[in-house]
């Protein structure tokens, strides 16, 4: 630690304080804007600080998100060799703590009140990085402290709550959010405070949920606080939307596990030879449907249209007849028919989840093309088009919020089909792909030279080098076909890292190996073409290249993540696309581009980047134990 021998004036610290400030900022070429989204702070505060308006004391909080900013900032755009010259910081390998504190003494040089070590500085930024997450990433930091008050397992927990124990791991690692199951959330609260309220603990939950103590004896008070603080989710809806859809892609089997009615047994013939022009109501939808799909199957028809910007319930809440629609559709795709669909992507995210849901079987066929209607429509009435072009349309248009009492129109006139075909094309014109669905996972998406976050379940074949794949290909005794596909494959892959890290950056999320897991040979290689895993070797000699393209390309950022969110899928976003890619049979990417489900997307990756962010030195040591 530095002595001074001096004091100094307050006038003159400001002057010095604000002086070494400013160089700072002009060394690194940052501007105020930029180290407050590192400092996570208001930029009127840097400012202040910049502009010799405010002069904090060493141990503000001031102090300690300007410091963290600076840091931080030039550990992003790996300027920080210039910033240990400028600090005169010489410690060989010097950790984030170390230099924070040289940053420290930089800015306070000769200040009277400066303390005699920088530990109260780290343990001021400690408070204020704990006190953020606390307020920020609500969820899993608060189901983390309530979970250690209430002295539980995870495997205790999840059995109490019949739910896998990796799930309530990932919930307290803040990489999941329950939000979108309320019963279950509902259920974790209630098993936690009375567990907590039995032990005799609830005055220290009523202090970490910031409930006033004089209701301590309230239980009922106590409890519905409780479940508002611990499940207060704000912004993370969009996270919600974007976890279920993932779960969904990852998990779905192709395995029928709910049996589906037979064609007779869906489609009574009383209703597959109906001639009834009007139906009415929601009972009446789901006959006309029935009758509609059921005709297109038996007259063996390629193609049908379909919109629909009504509300969803028709379909989704009658279990009954939902199993009917799934079968009539997967037989529709047994036949060859094409559908084109054109998605109204302004439901809200439940129905979203509810209709994707419906129609992920069918996306997994390959035989559906999604689109949605660049036209945002305010209109005080819902309309439907289910057009099967020279047979039959069902077509309606209500007041909103009297589809269940509306009337549905079945016209087999060939004149008024042709009306409906026009209408259909024109609303057609006015829409892009929802998704492009690709059944060979090689279609990367690009970033339009503003970066890529990828969220990956394992190092990516991109980041291994050269040498280290054409040895695995050697161990594996692979023939010359299959070694000439993988190959081809991290060609592919290397060639996108290298241009996507010219043009923008590259940000990828991934929880590294566990030692047992890495010795017994269950870590998988990022290939597709063939199912390949590490050695310890060969994981060390990859670790070794992402810690080198980590430390020399400011534009590539590598995230430790304490375990895997989704365990069977890749997500990769960009601002204008969002590819997720199922690893298990059948294997299939989807790339999203509607702007809505990007910017949910974005969101998600960026709160996790939020929580996982590191700097690279703290990184590359965590790292450098494989090696």
């Amino acid at each position: 630690m530095l002595k001074y021998k001096y004091k100094i004036k307050i006038s003159e610290v400001t002057f010095l304080f604000t002086e070494r400030v400013n160089e700072l900022f002009e060394l690194l070429g940052a501007t105020n804007a930029e180290i407050a989204k590192f400092a996570r702070c208001d930029r009127s505060l840097i400012s202040r600080l910049k502009n010799g308006n405010r002069t904090p004391k060493p141990s503000s909080n001031s102090t300690a998100k300007l410091i963290d900013g600076i840091y931080m900032f030039a550990d992003e755009k790996s300027e920080i060799d210039k910033l240990l010259s400028a600090i005169s910081c010489s410690s060989k390998n010097p950790t984030s703590d170390i230099i924070k504190e040289h940053i420290l003494l930089y800015l306070y040089e000769g200040y009277s009140e400066y303390p005699q070590s920088a530990q109260q500085h780290k343990k001021k930024s400690e408070t204020e990085f704990i006190r953020f997450y606390e307020t920020k990433m609500a969820y899993g930091t608060k189901l983390n402290a309530v979970i250690n008050i209430a002295d539980i397992s995870n495997v205790r927990l999840s059995k109490m709550r019949h739910i896998d124990a990796s799930t309530v791991s990932r919930f307290r690692k803040g990489l999941r959010v329950p939000k979108a199951n309320r019963q279950l959330t509902n259920d974790i609260c209630n098993v936690l405070f009375e567990r907590i309220w039995k032990l005799g603990r609830i005055s220290e939950l009523l202090k970490i949920a910031g409930i006033p103590t004089d209701l301590s004896d309230d239980k009922e008070e106590c409890y519905l606080r409780f479940c508002d603080w611990l499940c207060d989710f704000k912004e993370e809806d969009t996270n919600s939307f974007v976890e279920n859809l993932l779960d969904n892609i990852s998990t779905f089997s192709a395995d029928i596990k709910t049996p589906l009615p037979g064609f007779n047994e869906a489609v009574p013939t009383k209703i597959l030879q109906d001639k009834g022009t009007v139906y009415f109501g929601t009972d009446g939808i789901r006959t006309a449907v029935l009758r509609f799909l059921g005709n297109v199957i038996k007259n063996k028809t390629k193609e049908l249209l379909l919109y629909s910007d009504q509300n969803m319930d028709w379909m989704t809440h009658d279990i009954a007849f939902l199993l009917k629609w799934q079968a009539l559709m997967r037989d529709c795709v047994k036949n060859g028919v094409r559908i084109k669909i054109i998605h109204n992507i302004n439901r809200n995210l439940d129905e979203m989840t509810n209709a994707i849901n419906s129609w992920l079987p069918i996306y997994m066929s390959g035989m559906i093309e999604p689109y949605y209607c660049k036209k945002h429509s305010e209109s005080n009435f819902s309309n439907t088009i289910f057009l099967c072009p020279g047979m039959a349309c069902i077509s309606s248009v209500h007041a909103l919020g009297c589809e269940d009492k509306g009337i549905y129109r079945y016209d087999t006139d060939e004149n008024v089909l042709k009306v409906h075909e026009i209408y259909y094309k024109k609303l057609l014109s006015m829409s892009k792909p929802l998704v492009n669905i690709y059944r060979e996972q090689n279609n990367p998406i690009h970033s339009d030279g503003n970066g890529i976050t990828a969220i990956l379940g394992t190092l990516s074949l991109a980041t291994m080098p050269k040498t280290l794949i054409k040895s695995i290909i050697r161990r594996n005794g692979l023939d010359e076909t299959s070694a000439r596909k993988i190959f081809s494959e991290w060609e592919t892959k290397s060639k996108f890292l290298s241009d996507e890290l010219k043009n923008g950056f590259v940000h990828e999320c991934i929880c590294p190996a566990e030692d047992e897991a890495l010795f017994n040979g269950k870590i998988p290689i990022d290939i597709q073409s063939a199912y390949l895993t590490y050695n310890p070797q060969e994981y060390k000699e990859h670790i070794k290249n992402v810690i080198a393209l980590s430390e020399n390309h400011p534009n590539y950022c590598f995230y430790a993540l304490p375990d895997t969110p989704f365990t069977n899928a890749d997500l990769v976003v960009s601002e204008k696309s969002a590819a997720v890619t199922r690893l298990l049979p059948p294997q299939t990417t989807f790339v999203f581009s509607h702007p809505s489900m990007c910017e949910a997307f974005s969101g998600y990756v960026n709160h996790l980047k939020e929580q996982y962010k590191q700097d690279k030195i703290t990184t590359k040591r965590l790292l450098e134990r494989y090696i």
